[in-house]
Formats: C-alpha cells, structure tokens, sequence
C-alpha cells in the first residue's frame, strides 16, 4: 500500500515538487512533507494580504503627493 501512494504521489508532482519529496520511502512522509510546504505558503499568502489590507486602510493623500505615489505603494514586493 505505501509502495502503491507513494508512486501515485510521485507521478502526480511537478519536477520541483519531486525533488523536494523523492527521498523518503514513506508515502506519510511524502505527504507530510508537502503538506507543511503548501501551508507555509498558504500562510505567507495571508500575511502579505493582511499587510495590503492594512496599508489600504491606512490610505491617506498628501497635499504634495499624487495618484501615481499613492499606486507605487500597492506595488508586489
């Protein structure tokens, strides 16, 4: 059965993801694995939403500032 998830595993990943989960003989560990990397990311993703969230709320135009220093704010990092 672990022999059987794994290669199901293995044939369903990109090259990169491959790389990252190849060397374990445990499909659990594969999946584990993976799991933790896409929830990292997951999490980073809301971080930097809730960053923009804040920035947006806390808009506020200067007299001496216009609408293209106000864009270059939202600008992706």
């Amino acid at each position: 059965m672990n022999s059987k998830a794994g290669n199901i595993l293995l044939c369903a990943l990109s090259k990169e993801e491959y790389t990252k989960v190849h060397i374990f003989r445990s499909a659990k560990q594969m999946w584990n694995t993976l799991a933790i990397t896409y929830e990292r990311s997951n999490q980073a993703k809301c971080n930097k939403l809730d960053l923009l969230t804040h920035k947006y709320e806390m808009l506020k135009i200067e007299e001496n500032e216009d609408i293209q220093d106000i864009l270059d704010i939202f600008k992706p990092y």
